[in-house]
């Protein structure tokens, strides 16, 4: 590179999540660490500011009134130093207390995660990465909320359905085809034309995101070993396989596995042989995934047009204040974010 021409660096939004669990606490141990990006807080200060008294951490907070303002800066902004933290202020209303939830801090909690994504949509911040929230709270605040998930992708106009949850660690990628559904409702969601979308999605956001030209992809079946050729349901049969063989034919630049049965399919020769792997529903590649990964992994949103990572825990309410709270997962979101960021350029 030549020397009068500055290395990119990320600019990524940042959401703490539940006030009451351990997003802030997480965020601020990474934020003793430089990181790889220049992050911007859309939360409170003085939950910040109160949860750093609680763990004894020192902290400085630059404060951001305009944020297309700060961003458009003619000097390139720099990674984040330790202990500097940029923040784009949003109120709390009522005192947060560690461990209690509190209906009165859902408004705060939609606000900061729909400005977060604004900025990225406007091209402000390249990415976003989000603490974790909780879905029984914020549902009693708004009764149609469903998830994070739901409410950027209605945000980014995309059909939610349409979007799809990924696993991400250095052993690993995985897509998870079905959201949030109850088992009895796995099967019916599973259309063709569901099906198709999600297999070309999961395998061009594996290129795009992650510079592989030709993904490898691991697509298990949906019943136990793979149907057994109808034995075991008829999905495999009369959904999925049809739609494997059209993708083969017309989309030769993915290469898709032959069904593999969902029992076998996480074996340690497979995560070597496959670039990621397509699970229809949660538990399926959820279970296998966090047995093997734990903290080291963060998860993604596949099929927006924009990048979105979390950590792949909840809030852990009991932790919340006391420095118990393992960082691993946030740092590893934000590390993600960041490299599929510069990837994208």
């Amino acid at each position: 590179m030549p020397a009068n021409i500055q290395p990119f660096t990320p600019i990524l939004a940042i959401t703490l999540g539940e006030p009451a669990g351990i997003g802030p606490d997480i965020f601020l141990k990474v934020a003793q660490s430089a990181q790889p990006a220049h992050l911007i807080v859309f939360g409170s200060p003085d939950l910040l500011l109160q949860r750093a008294s609680n763990l004894g951490l020192d902290i400085k907070l630059n404060y951001i009134d305009d944020i297309a303002a700060y961003t458009a800066s003619a000097e390139p902004l720099e990674p984040s130093k330790p202990f500097d933290i940029n923040i784009v202020p949003i109120p709390l209303t009522h005192l947060v207390e560690p461990g209690q939830l509190s209906v009165h801090h859902s408004a705060y909690v939609l606000e900061a995660l729909r400005q977060a994504t604004d900025a990225c949509l406007l091209n402000y911040c390249h990415a976003m990465t989000t603490g974790p929230v909780h879905k029984t709270i914020l549902r009693q605040y708004d009764h149609v909320f469903i998830d994070q998930t739901h409410l950027i992708s209605e945000q980014c106009k995309t059909e939610y359905h349409h979007v799809m949850m990924g696993f991400i660690s250095e052993g690993m990628k995985l897509g998870v085809a079905t959201l949030h559904e109850p088992i009895h409702k796995v099967s019916k969601l599973l259309t063709p034309e569901l099906v198709k979308h999600k297999m070309l999605s999961f395998g061009r956001d594996l290129r795009t995101f992650f510079q592989i030209e030709q993904p490898k992809i691991g697509l298990l079946g949906l019943n136990p070993h793979a149907g057994e050729n109808g034995l075991i349901g008829l999905e495999e049969q009369n959904i999925i396989l049809p739609c494997l063989e059209e993708i083969k034919k017309n989309h030769p630049d993915y290469i898709f596995s032959e069904l593999l049965a969902p029992d076998s399919a996480f074996m340690s020769i497979n995560r070597t042989k496959y670039d990621g792997f397509l699970c229809w529903y949660h538990d399926q590649g959820l279970g296998p995934f966090k047995t093997l990964y734990e903290q080291n992994a963060a998860t993604i949103l596949f099929g927006l047009p924009l990048v979105r990572t979390s950590v792949d825990h909840g809030t852990a309410l009991p932790l919340a204040g006391t420095d118990k709270a393992d960082a691993g997962s946030f740092q590893y979101a934000i590390n993600l974010a960041s490299t599929i960021t510069k990837n994208m350029q």
